[in-house]
């Protein structure tokens, strides 16, 4: 149980930071970690999930993506976030990433806006 607040917390605290953060590799990273790890354990919006990941890397190259996804602090990023949604609980986790699901699909759910403040941050 404490474990499960403690993570929840993590989480919560950590998110707004990373996606209003002025270097995009942190927010992407985490992005990414979360999308994979909702992926991986919701096979009925494994394609949303996907495609809101590719959505990251919209208007950069090839080479860009390639350093993007090289870069420390985004490696870091992602492997945090999914550190932490691991410690949460199946049933916790899986209904995280159907809250996260109905707000990508809402179209005007915290995940859009955030994306938006990350694309433009790399402008």
């Amino acid at each position: 149980m404490k474990i499960r607040v403690l993570a929840s917390c993590c989480l919560a605290a950590l998110l707004p930071q990373l996606a209003s953060a002025a270097y995009p590799p942190m927010p992407s990273g985490a992005w990414q970690g979360i999308y994979d790890f909702c992926g991986k354990l919701d096979p009925k919006e494994r394609e949303d999930f996907n495609r809101e990941a590719k959505s990251l890397f919209t208007g950069l190259s090839p080479q860009q993506i390639t350093a993007l996804r090289e870069n420390g602090d985004y490696k870091r990023a992602y492997q945090v976030l999914v550190a932490v949604m691991s410690q949460l609980t199946h049933d916790d986790a899986l209904k995280a990433c159907q809250n996260l699901a109905g707000e990508h699909s809402s179209r005007d759910g915290w995940v859009k806006r955030s994306h938006k403040d990350d694309k433009e941050q790399r402008r």
